[in-house]
């Protein structure tokens, strides 16, 4: 079907180092099937730097899991940020994730 692309849905939580210094991680939380298409792609010129922004859509079946703006999407060796999630008509049937695809990230 369209949903074609395995993603996995990360989750930060924040632990205290050694040293006792707030440390952050990316934690996964689902590994589901999606379909992805690329909204809106634009670049502009920064500090002499060229920078590119990408909005894509991103639809999963609904889940009970937790999700929220400001987790994160991996696919491949792509990485983006929720910035929306809306549960279409509130049917509990597809989750429409709106993300920002982040560049540079580890």
């Amino acid at each position: 079907g369209t949903l074609k692309h395995q993603i996995t849905i990360l989750s930060q939580s924040t632990t205290q180092d050694s040293s006792g210094q707030p440390s952050s991680t990316w934690t996964p939380i689902l590994v589901t099937r999606a379909a992805m298409r690329e909204l809106s792609f634009r670049e502009q010129s920064q500090n002499q730097l060229i920078v590119s922004q990408a909005i894509h859509e991103i639809k999963i079946r609904w889940t009970p899991v937790v999700i929220a703006a400001g987790m994160r999407v991996t696919f491949s060796t792509h990485t983006y940020s929720i910035q929306d999630v809306n549960n279409i008509q509130e049917f509990n049937r597809v989750y429409v994730l709106q993300c920002l695809e982040i560049d540079g990230v580890n």
